[in-house]
């Protein structure tokens, strides 16, 4: 069984969910992914997806592995997944946008 450190990927907590993709038998479809799984929900920063979510409006499509599984979810979940929006700890802002001289420690 993973850690909760092993099963969060990019701002999406897996969970028990993770465990479980990986110990599926692959390829398999996506519909039939969606059946046994769908309704299983994946944790963001501000809240909860279903697979159903993320996945449903992909199209047809067949994974190869967990892992394929997981970048999809990672590259589709709604914006719920990356905190705050235009956030950097690179110092700066957004282009186009006036900085202060004050520096915040």
């Amino acid at each position: 069984m993973s850690s909760e450190d092993d099963t969060r990927e990019q701002g999406v907590e897996f969970g028990p969910l993770m465990d479980d993709l990986e110990a599926e038998a692959y390829p398999q479809e996506k519909a039939q992914l969606l059946e046994t799984y769908g309704d299983r929900e994946v944790d963001l920063q501000d809240g909860a997806e279903t697979l159903n979510d993320i996945l449903g409006p992909l199209g047809g499509k067949t994974y190869e592995s967990a892992e394929d599984v997981i970048q999809d979810v990672i590259g589709n979940v709604s914006t719920e997944a990356i905190g705050r929006d235009n956030y950097t700890d690179r110092g700066g802002g957004p282009p186009g946008e006036e900085q202060s001289d004050e520096e915040s420690l």
